[in-house]
């Protein structure tokens, strides 16, 4: 009888790269909290406290009590990609999982809030993860549309020198810039359709996309009109805050269509995977602009950054928080009509 010592067990190479692929994430999203520190390291404290003594409270109160009303502009697109694409869910539904997948973005690296949803989808509703992950995907895309087109397109219209160098060649190229943007869903999807049918029938790239192509058809219909319109009030709302930040710090430089166009980059940087709840890329992003652009110290930009991370990050996290802790995203909600995976032709996995 022929024994098998435990040197001749063949080893299976897999976990151990699965625990430096581990270690290479946690020290890629390290990087951010290392510019944190450097950043923070190099300015001066007491400025930066003299900055925070010298806040005026009701402004920024004011600016906290406008998160919910950017949340409920969030959650209804949230709420009407669902209906369109899973199932229903009601609107008070749609708030908690916003709200507590926003907690979850916050305290992962990278915002992986978007994953919770698609989960709470997936157990809800009974659907494949393709499925689910469309209606994420498409509210995702909407997010970074708007910022790609105000903070590019804003930067092509006024300038380096505030709202002051807006002239009539960069109002025209702002429109062209948007137009080719803001229609890319139209022309994207028929490069996708040719991928498609370029790849082998029922392959996995060829379902894909045939995938893609189903999703980017929302952005040009109704819905789709509707939803570009509910985030583009979101993000007003939410660049609201951020102004109303630097006018209560008394910085009067920086007009409110500025600030759209600074929030816009610094929200750009913050979805760098490479940082945890946006530490280092937030604060990075917001001395290099305000600094270079309008001549504001970094000591300055450095506590507006931590004064809007209180504001949206701690304050809004604590409610999504809530929702996390005492209504689990996996909790199948009683007020869905679930969908079953046979007959899903439209599902891809």
């Amino acid at each position: 009888m022929n024994l098998i010592g435990i040197n001749d067990i063949p080893v299976d190479p897999v976990p151990a790269q699965s625990r430096w692929r581990k270690v290479g994430n946690i020290l890629l999203h390290c990087v951010g909290l290392v510019v944190f520190v450097w950043l923070v390291w190099r300015c001066d404290w007491r400025a930066m406290l003299r900055s925070w003594q010298t806040l005026r409270g009701d402004l920024f109160a004011l600016g906290c009590l406008l998160f919910p009303v950017m949340m409920i502009f969030k959650t209804w697109r949230f709420q009407a990609l669902t209906q369109r694409t899973v199932g229903r869910i009601s609107l008070g539904r749609a708030w908690i999982v916003y709200l507590a997948a926003y907690f979850v973005g916050i305290i992962t690296p990278g915002r992986l809030g978007e994953f919770a949803r698609v989960r709470y989808l997936v157990k809800s509703h009974q659907v494949t993860v393709a499925r689910a992950f469309r209606p994420v995907l498409i509210d995702r895309m909407f997010d970074v549309l708007c910022l790609v087109a105000v903070g590019l397109l804003g930067w092509a219209a006024l300038g380096l020198r505030g709202i002051e160098g807006m002239t009539t060649t960069r109002v025209a190229l702002l429109g062209i810039v948007a137009i080719v943007l803001l229609t890319g869903p139209l022309w994207g999807s028929p490069a996708i359709r040719a991928l498609g049918q370029w790849a082998p029938s029922r392959s996995k790239f060829s379902k894909l996309m045939a995938w893609l192509e189903e999703t980017l058809s929302i952005f040009y219909t109704p819905l789709g009109g509707l939803c570009a319109a509910m985030t583009l009030l979101a993000y007003l709302v939410g660049f609201l805050q951020a102004w109303l930040i630097v006018k209560a710090m008394g910085i009067n430089n920086i007009a409110y269509p500025d600030m759209c166009v600074l929030m816009a980059s610094i929200c750009l940087a913050m979805l760098l995977p490479v940082s945890v709840s946006g530490f280092g890329t937030r604060e990075g992003a917001a001395v290099l602009l305000m600094g270079q652009v309008y001549g504001i110290a970094a000591e300055q930009a450095i506590a507006f950054s931590l004064l809007y991370f209180v504001m949206s990050n701690v304050i809004g996290g604590l409610s999504g928080g809530v929702c996390y802790l005492f209504m689990p995203l996996c909790r199948p909600a009683e007020d869905m009509s679930p969908t079953r995976l046979k007959g899903e032709s439209q599902d891809i996995l």
